[in-house]
């Protein structure tokens, strides 16, 4: 072990004179105060820079104890730290280090930092050699950035949305290669099963499967790259290692520094609750068939098209015969059975691509888009009445519900309210004449007292 003082020696006092002057010039000249403590941790020497940096005197400090200069919250910690010190004196030498806040002249408190090492004097007693340096910014700077990062990690931590700061991982090209965590609130940690402490430094390479890592490496890296901020709605995302079925979310993402501040929110309820709403406002419930809306806004722009194209528009309209015995003898589920079976009938019996809306009860209508020919509608009238003479099975029960079809096609004068009391028009003629066919409304002239016709088998 070192010693600062060594009588045994005196024929060597020179070289002792030596050292401690030695010793006194690197004390006197370090911008640290250094100071000896005794084992009663009294000052024993503290070097004259005290003054300028403290603001004491050495006779002001030498003979106090140290803790009388301390924080009352650090001197606790720093006694015992210098007791272990002293208690160490047999063993090899040691350095230990010590963050106290000590009072100046002035009457605040500042951090300081201290280099604890252990000597022994010429009379074999341990001493401690402090260096303490000022830290006061330093560490009044490291209390702010914690105090911002527990602010923002209870920041994030209270928002619904999983949220992620992602910092880039560049090759030697500069070229992003991946994005590594580097903050994380608890729903992105759910998200990702992973505990803080797991996915903060987890690169996405690391935890997420080849093509999920790619896709957001693609979208994350492109925002670090352009600055531009990343707003994504109802986006579809399938992470087959987490979920099924893929999934909708809103991405929100901007760049920060050489990181992206990337947030998520999982919308597939909403998207889904949104999807049902629109069908329904387009759909009739009973049936799952188009309903008026969705009837007259296909009429809206067939129409047009039929008369850029130079084809025809046709719309069938048809009824139940008799359907109302079915909700009196069977009563009004076996109805809804029936209609929801005459429904599906319907949709079998006409062309892909044709539209199939229910206009209420027991009406329906069919578009047909792109008529050239007649002969196609006459075709797909009666294809329909000979599928509504098959039986249906209502409630374990055979029933007959043949069908009564009105037919109207458009010409290049045609509007949506005359085809639709065109086709009326010829579903009454149909009934009148005995039900269980289809009536084509003559439109030749489309004039006032243009009748209907029947449909020939």
């Amino acid at each position: 072990m070192p010693r600062i003082d060594d009588r045994s020696r005196p024929a060597d006092g020179g070289l002792l004179a030596a050292a401690e002057e030695h010793y006194r010039l690197l004390a006197e000249n370090t911008s640290d105060v250094v100071a000896r403590i005794g084992r009663d941790h009294r000052i024993i020497w503290i070097s004259p820079n005290i003054t300028t940096q403290w603001g004491y005197t050495s006779e002001q400090i030498v003979g106090t104890v140290l803790d009388d200069l301390m924080h009352p919250d650090d001197i606790a910690a720093t006694r015992r730290s210098r007791d272990s010190a002293f208690e160490s004196a047999a063993g090899p030498d040691r350095t230990t280090h010590e963050l106290a806040r000590l009072r100046t002249a002035w009457g605040d408190y500042r951090w300081m930092s201290g280099v604890v090492h252990l000597a022994i004097t010429a009379d074999g007693e341990p001493t401690l050699i402090i260096g303490m340096h000022d830290v006061d910014e330093l560490v009044s700077a490291r209390e702010v950035a914690e105090r911002n990062a527990a602010r923002l990690r209870a920041t994030l931590d209270s928002l619904f949305d999983a949220h992620v700061i992602l910092e880039a991982v560049r090759d030697d090209a500069g070229n992003i290669v991946d994005l590594v965590h580097v903050e994380a609130n608890d729903t992105a940690c759910r998200y990702n099963r992973m505990t803080r402490e797991e996915l903060i430094g987890a690169r996405l390479g690391e935890i997420s499967p080849p093509e999920v890592a790619g896709a957001l490496l693609a979208m994350c890296g492109g925002v670090i790259e352009s600055g531009e901020p990343l707003v994504l709605e109802d986006f579809a995302f399938a992470d087959r290692s987490r979920m099924m079925e893929p999934r909708r979310f809103d991405v929100r993402a901007v760049k920060v520094g050489d990181a992206v501040s990337h947030t998520w929110r999982d919308v597939t309820e909403r998207y889904e609750r949104d999807r049902h709403l629109a069908h329904l406002a387009t759909h009739d419930v009973l049936t799952e068939l188009a309903n008026r809306a969705a009837l007259l806004d296909e009429l809206s722009r067939a129409l047009p098209t039929a008369r850029r194209s130079g084809r025809s528009t046709a719309l069938l309209m048809l009824d139940l015969d008799h359907f109302k015995v079915v909700n009196d003898t069977l009563g009004h589920s076996a109805g809804d059975a029936l209609l929801r079976a005459a429904a599906g009938r319907l949709q079998q019996a006409v062309r892909v691509g044709d539209l199939v809306a229910r206009l209420g009860g027991d009406e329906f209508v069919v578009v047909m888009r792109d008529v050239v020919s007649s002969d196609e509608v006459h075709h797909a009238a009666w294809r329909i009445v000979e599928q509504f003479r098959v039986p249906f099975e209502i409630s374990g029960r055979e029933f007959f519900a043949t069908a009564s079809v009105g037919v109207a096609v458009s010409d290049s004068l045609s509007s949506t309210d005359d085809l639709m009391r065109e086709a009326d028009v010829a579903l009454y003629r149909a009934k009148e004449r005995g039900r269980d066919m289809a009536s084509l409304f003559h439109s030749d002239v489309l004039r006032p007292g243009s009748s209907p016709v029947p449909l020939q088998e």
